[in-house]
C-alpha cells in the first residue's frame, strides 16, 4: 500500500507539511481534518515514511531499514492506534513504546486514527503526555469531525485541513479507470459525500444494485407491494435505503437546482414529482429516514416488519392519488 503512487488530491498538504520542517522538531503534534474518505491513512504513512527514512533528501529512499520496516508495518518506533484499543491496557502500551530504546531513528510516533475526544481518560493522559514530553515524540492525530475537539487539545497541535477535490477533478480521475458514463459516475460521487474512493468502489461493487433500485423507481406505479419488499429484503442497510431516499428526495429539489444526486434520472424524478403529491413525497422520505436511523441504532429489531411496514407504507403513499 504505501508504495503505491500518492492519490493526487494529497499530494499538496503532504508536501506543504514536510516542506514546512515542523516534523523534525522534538515533540511535534499534528491533527489532520478530513471530511470524508480521502485516503488520509495513506497520507500520514507516507508522512510517518519520510520522517524515518534514513536517506531522505526531498524524497523518500524506500531502501534503507527504516522505510522497509514501514512498508511492512514492523517498525518498532511507530504505533497506530484505532479507537476501539483506547483503555486503560493501552495506556500501559504506550508507556511500554515510550521507555524502549529508539531503533534506527530519531523518533517515536504515535498515529491515532479518527481520534475519539470523549474519553475523558485517555484525553487527560494524552494532554499531560504532550504538556511534559520527555522523548523525541511525534504524535498524529486523524479526525472526522473537527467541531469536537477541545479547545485545549487544538493549542497543542498543528493543524491541517485536507480538502475535498472538486468534483470535476474527481470525475476525471474516476474516468482514466472505469468506463461509466459522465452521469453515471457524477452520480457516483454525489451519492458518496464526494470522496473520490467511495465513488469509485461504489461504482465498482454496488452499481449494480443501484440499477436494481432505479428499475423499482422507474416502474414504481406498475409493481405491486411484494415487489417492492423483495427487493428491500435483499438489500436493506442504510447506505442502499440511503439510496432509495436520494430518488424522492431529488424529485421535490430538481427544479430548483442542478445539485441534484441522481442526474443519469431526470426523467424519472419528474415522473414521481408529477405523479405522486409533495406531501405523500415527504411522507416518503421520512418513512425511509426513520428505517436509516433505525438500522444505524444497532437495537435488535424484526428485519421482517421493517421491510413490509417501509414496503406497505411506500405503496400506499405512492397510489393514494391514484
Amino acid at each position: 500500500m504505501i508504495k503505491q503512487k500518492m492519490y493526487p488530491w494529497l499530494n499538496d498538504l503532504y508536501n506543504k507539511i514536510i516542506n514546512s520542517k515542523l516534523m523534525l522538531c522534538q515533540n511535534c503534534n499534528f491533527l489532520i481534518y478530513y471530511p470524508c474518505n480521502l485516503g488520509i491513512n495513506y497520507l500520514v504513512l507516507k508522512l510517518v515514511k519520510w520522517i524515518l527514512c534514513l536517506k531522505k533528501n526531498n524524497n523518500i529512499c524506500n531502501n534503507c531499514i527504516n522505510c522497509s520496516l514501514i512498508d511492512n508495518y514492523s517498525h518498532p518506533n511507530f504505533v497506530i492506534v484505532k479507537n476501539k484499543n483506547l483503555n486503560i491496557f493501552f495506556i500501559k502500551k504506550i508507556i511500554f513504546f515510550l521507555n524502549k530504546s529508539l531503533y534506527f531513528s530519531f523518533f517515536k510516533i504515535i498515529y491515532f486514527i479518527d481520534f475519539n475526544f470523549n474519553n475523558p481518560f485517555i484525553f487527560n493522559y494524552l494532554l499531560k503526555l504532550m504538556e511534559e514530553p520527555d522523548y523525541k515524540l511525534i504524535l498524529i492525530f486523524s479526525c472526522l469531525n473537527s467541531n469536537y475537539v477541545p479547545l485545549t487539545f487544538l493549542s497543542r497541535c498543528h493543524r491541517y485541513n485536507l480538502l475535498i477535490p472538486k468534483e470535476l477533478y474527481t470525475y476525471k480521475w474516476i474516468s482514466n479507470k472505469l468506463n461509466f458514463s459522465k452521469k453515471n459516475i457524477l452520480t457516483s460521487i454525489r451519492l458518496n459525500f464526494n470522496s473520490p474512493l467511495d465513488a469509485l468502489a461504489f461504482l465498482k461493487k454496488k452499481w449494480s444494485f443501484r440499477i436494481k433500485i432505479l428499475n423499482m423507481i422507474k416502474n414504481i406505479f406498475l409493481i405491486d407491494v411484494i415487489n417492492i419488499i423483495d427487493i428491500l429484503s435483499n438489500y436493506l442497510i442504510d447506505f442502499n435505503l440511503y439510496i432509495l431516499y436520494t430518488f424522492f428526495f431529488d424529485s421535490m429539489n430538481y427544479k430548483y437546482t442542478n445539485k441534484i444526486y441522481n442526474l443519469d434520472s431526470v426523467d424519472i424524478l419528474k415522473k414521481i414529482n408529477k405523479y405522486i403529491c409533495i406531501k405523500n413525497i415527504n411522507l416518503i422520505i421520512k418513512k425511509i429516514f426513520f428505517c436509516i436511523n433505525k438500522i444505524k441504532s444497532n437495537l435488535n429489531f424484526n428485519k421482517k416488519i421493517l421491510i413490509y411496514d417501509l414496503s406497505y407504507n411506500i405503496y400506499n403513499l405512492i397510489h393514494l392519488n391514484k
